[in-house]
């Protein structure tokens, strides 16, 4: 597996269809969240694209919080048929890193699905808020502090 970040501004066409591609066969039909995923966010955010040969499998923007200080990372997601091989987890991690190189000391704040606390807990995130419904699926407010 390999991974790109990448601009908006830098994505190509083919990457710009598959990540959409991707976002709405998760969120949308699998998850069943009946949503505008498009939110004039992905211009200010940079794209992870995780990558097994040249199928894209895995995704997730980095970009700034937007209810507070420091930077977030969302849109997490790999490909169903993906699932099982530690995609998600070098997901996380290379978004981490990035996040550290270009980013250091600022605090990492992200809407996490509920049934995913612990898998975020690995990371370091500690839960900041109680659950709450977010398009029909509870999430809470996860903070990493420390690098």
């Amino acid at each position: 597996m390999h991974v790109l970040i990448k601009r908006f501004t830098e994505l190509n066409t083919d990457e710009l269809y598959d990540l959409l591609a991707l976002r709405t066969a998760i969120f949308v039909v699998e998850q069943n969240i009946i949503y505008q995923d498009m939110d004039f966010r992905d211009q200010e955010a940079f794209h992870v694209l995780l990558y097994a040969d040249d199928e894209m499998i895995g995704y997730a923007r980095v970009l700034p919080f937007k209810d507070g200080e420091g930077m977030s990372f969302g849109r997490v997601l790999v490909k169903q048929s993906s699932r099982g091989l530690k995609a998600g987890e070098q997901l996380v991690q290379h978004c981490l890193t990035f996040l550290e190189q270009e980013y250091p000391g600022q605090p990492v704040t992200i809407y996490a699905q509920e049934y995913l606390r612990k898998f975020y807990g690995k990371f370091g995130f500690k839960a900041i808020s109680e659950p709450f419904d977010l398009e029909g699926i509870m999430h809470l407010l996860m903070r990493k502090s420390e690098p």
